[in-house]
């Protein structure tokens, strides 16, 4: 099976795309990164390369997403094949992460509270340029077939 990566900038919905496309097929997705989420998603604690997941979740830019969780028994590196790539609208995203960053995966910040927060305006600044070249690393850059999900049009459909 194939490494596939399942590519997305922080705050893109990465984590509701794989519950998305866990219940309508069944089978687990995977992670490089460690324990984040290990209580829904049962691929999290397998090993990426031994093939038990479909797609592996990544926010780091490149074909090659570095030495694998401490978990794999020889911290293989994962050399991605193919990626799927969720790309959601940069303020979405921003707004999304920040969220986390200020309440958790469960708060909400409102967006009048944002309106005149200078860590705000801050923190999308110092994004925007990151979001940028993330997003033009996996759709021009990655030299391997690349599917883009638009999220807002993921949303609109399933939700």
């Amino acid at each position: 099976m194939p490494m596939v990566s399942l590519a997305s900038f922080p705050g893109s919905g990465n984590t509701w795309t794989r519950h998305l496309l866990e219940q309508l097929t069944g089978i687990q997705t995977g992670t490089i990164f460690e324990g984040v989420v290990a209580d829904t998603f049962s691929g999290e604690s397998i090993c990426p390369t031994n093939n038990s997941v479909f797609l592996v979740k990544t926010h780091k830019i490149g074909a090659i997403a570095g030495r694998v969780r401490k978990f794999c028994p020889t911290h293989q590196t994962l050399q991605f094949e193919k990626a799927v790539y969720i790309l959601r609208n940069p303020f979405n995203a921003f707004f999304s992460t920040y969220n986390l960053v200020r309440v958790g995966k469960t708060g909400s910040v409102s967006m009048d509270s944002i309106k005149n927060d200078a860590h705000f305006e801050n923190f999308a600044t110092s994004r925007a340029r990151s979001w940028s070249d993330h997003v033009m690393y996996w759709l021009k850059d990655f030299k391997e077939p690349v599917h883009v999900l638009v999220y807002e049009r993921l949303k609109t459909a399933y939700m």
